[in-house]
């Protein structure tokens, strides 16, 4: 098991599908890949079809991977495109993404 890790990326790729496509697992909506600024992955976001039980998250090595309900696809996604920096934290099963400090008052 992978101690506690926070890990900064560069970039990140979205795949996403309907209900009857295939991903890696039929249980997923989308998947987020998080790469570092090396472009190696660090790290997977598992978006889980409604209805379906949330796995647990691993950071089992190379790749943190952190499974969230699909319903929150479009706040995820936003994160990533509006916020910088972004991390991913990792520590005894809890996965956070973590948006870098910001000054008081910045405008959004």
């Amino acid at each position: 098991m992978m101690p506690v890790s926070f890990v900064a990326f560069a970039a990140y790729a979205a795949a996403s599908a309907t209900p009857t496509a295939s991903l890696p697992s039929s249980d997923e909506r989308a998947i987020v890949r998080l790469y570092g600024s090396d472009h190696q992955t660090v790290a997977y976001i598992h978006f889980v079809l409604t209805g379906n039980p949330i796995p647990p998250n691993k950071a089992a090595d190379p790749w943190i991977r952190m499974y969230m309900p699909e319903t929150l696809i479009s706040e995820v996604m936003e994160m990533l495109r509006q916020e910088s920096p972004v991390s991913i934290y990792y520590n005894q099963g809890q996965v956070f993404l973590h948006t870098g400090d910001e000054p008081v008052g910045e405008a959004e």
